[in-house]
C-alpha cells in the first residue's frame, strides 16, 4: 500500500477520498448501531477491571486509557466482530506508547515544526517521531492485509466494510485524472487510527483531571449518571452519548474541550486571493486558526479562565447546544473532523463509566499546564481510582 494520508492530500482527489470516507462513517453508524454499541461495552468493562486493580496510593492512566481507546478504534475499523489476537494487542499498546512521540513532535506548538533548521540539532526526537509515523502506517498496512484474511469469516461489519464498499465506486477516471485508487483510499485509515486514537484519549486524560481537581463537579456528574446505573451489573456501562439524559455529564466534556483547548491550532490554506482584515492573502497561503484564543476570548466566554460546566446549560439545567458555536470543538468547514460520531461517543461513554465506578481523586497537587505539540497533553500524574458501590455518595469540596 502506499503511504499517503489524507493529510497532504490537498484538492479534487482529497474531495474524492473524503466523500467517499463520510459515506462510509456514516452508513456504518446508521446501519450497525448495536454492533458498536456491544464493542463499546465490551472495552469499557476491560477498562474497569484493569483500573479496579491500579495502586490505592495513585496510578498514571496514560497507557491504559490510550490502549483501551486504541483496541476501541481497531475493532471499529477493522475487526469484524473479532476481538484483536495476541499479536494485534502487543501492537496495539505498541502503537499505545508511540503516539506520544507524534504528538509532541510535530504540529504548530512544537519546536521542529516552526524552525526546520532545527532538525539536524534533534536527530533523537526526529527519529522517534518518523518511527511512530512508519510503525502506525505498517501497522495499518497489516491490519488490512489481515482483515482480509477474515473476509467471509463471519457477517459482523466494520468501517472498513463500507470502505471497501465506497472503493467499489472508483472509476478509472478516478484513477486516471486524480490518481486515485483502492490503496490510496485505503491508505487514508492510517490517519483515522492516529487521529481516533489521539484526540478521544487526551479528553479522556484531561476530564480526569479535571474530575480529580473540581470535586464538586464529579459529585454533581455521578448524580446525574446514577439514574442510569443498571442495578444488576457488575460493572455498569454507559455505551450512549445522550444530551437529554445526561446534560450535565455533556457540559463538564465540552467545557472540558473550551477549557484545556486539545487541539490550539487549526491549519488551513488559501484556495484564492483573499483580504482579511486589510492584508491581502495570496491562494496558498496557510493559513493558522487560533482555536485557544476562540475558545477563551471574553468577549465570548464570561471569566474564561474558570472552568464552569455551567456554562453550557440554559435556564431549565438541559444542555446548552447553541453555545457550541461559539468555539470549533470539532473543526470547522470542508475539514471538519471526520470521525465526530466516535470523537463523540468513546470519551462521553467512557467518562461516564468511569466516574460510575470510581470516585477519582489525586494524591498531590494536580497539573494543569499542558505539554505542547500537534496537540496540549496534559503531563503524567497519578490518579487514584476509588471503586464506588451503588449508591456511594461523594463528600463535599471546596475545589
Amino acid at each position: 500500500m502506499t503511504n499517503a494520508g489524507a493529510q497532504r492530500d490537498m484538492g479534487k482527489r482529497w474531495v474524492r477520498r473524503r466523500h467517499i470516507t463520510m459515506c462510509a462513517f456514516k452508513s456504518f453508524f446508521r446501519d450497525c448501531p448495536d454492533d458498536i454499541r456491544d464493542i463499546c461495552d465490551q472495552e469499557l468493562t476491560s477498562l474497569v477491571r484493569v483500573l479496579r486493580q491500579s495502586s490505592p496510593g495513585g496510578h498514571e492512566p496514560t497507557k491504559d486509557i490510550t490502549y483501551f481507546v486504541a483496541r476501541s478504534m481497531w475493532r471499529l475499523i477493522y475487526g469484524r466482530g473479532r476481538l484483536p489476537d495476541a499479536s494485534t494487542c502487543e501492537r496495539l499498546r505498541i502503537l499505545s506508547t508511540k503516539m506520544d512521540d507524534y504528538t509532541k513532535n510535530s504540529g504548530p506548538f512544537s519546536a521542529l515544526d516552526r524552525f526546520p533548521m532545527l532538525k539536524r540539532f534533534v536527530a533523537g526526537s526526529m527519529t522517534r517521531y518518523q518511527d511512530a509515523v512508519q510503525f502506525m502506517n505498517r501497522f495499518c498496512d497489516d491490519c488490512e492485509v489481515e482483515r482480509r484474511a477474515h473476509t467471509g469469516a463471519d457477517q459482523s461489519h466494520d468501517l472498513m466494510t463500507y470502505m471497501m464498499r465506497g472503493a467499489r465506486t472508483l472509476t478509472t477516471e478516478d484513477e486516471r485524472s486524480l490518481g486515485l485508487n483502492e490503496d490510496l483510499l485505503f491508505s487514508g485509515v492510517g490517519d483515522l487510527i492516529r487521529a481516533g486514537t489521539e484526540s478521544p484519549s487526551l479528553l479522556l486524560l484531561w476530564v480526569c483531571l479535571m474530575l480529580a481537581k473540581y470535586e464538586d463537579v464529579q459529585r454533581k456528574m455521578y448524580e446525574e449518571l446514577e439514574y442510569l446505573r443498571d442495578s444488576e451489573a457488575d460493572i455498569p456501562t454507559i455505551c450512549e452519548a445522550s444530551a437529554d439524559r445526561m446534560p450535565y455529564s455533556h457540559a463538564v466534556v465540552y467545557e472540558t474541550i473550551r477549557y484545556c483547548s486539545i487541539v490550539p491550532f487549526l491549519k488551513r490554506r488559501c484556495l484564492s486571493d483573499a483580504i482579511v482584515g486589510g492584508h491581502r492573502l495570496p491562494a496558498g497561503t496557510n493559513i493558522i486558526i487560533n482555536n485557544y484564543a476562540i475558545s477563551h476570548d471574553p468577549r465570548r466566554w464570561h471569566d474564561p479562565e474558570v472552568f464552569r460546566p455551567e456554562r453550557f446549560l440554559d435556564q431549565d439545567r438541559m444542555f446548552d447546544a447553541s453555545q457550541l458555536e461559539q468555539f470549533l470543538p470539532f473543526g470547522i468547514g470542508k475539514r471538519r473532523c471526520m470521525g465526530e460520531e466516535i470523537g463523540k461517543l468513546l470519551p462521553f461513554a467512557a467518562i461516564a463509566t468511569l466516574v460510575l465506578n470510581f470516585r477519582l481523586s489525586a494524591p498531590d497537587p494536580i497539573d494543569l499546564s499542558p505539554s505542547f505539540g500537534i496537540t496540549l497533553t496534559p503531563k503524567k500524574q497519578p490518579l487514584v481510582f476509588t471503586p464506588r458501590s451503588p449508591g456511594s455518595k461523594q463528600p463535599e469540596s471546596n475545589s
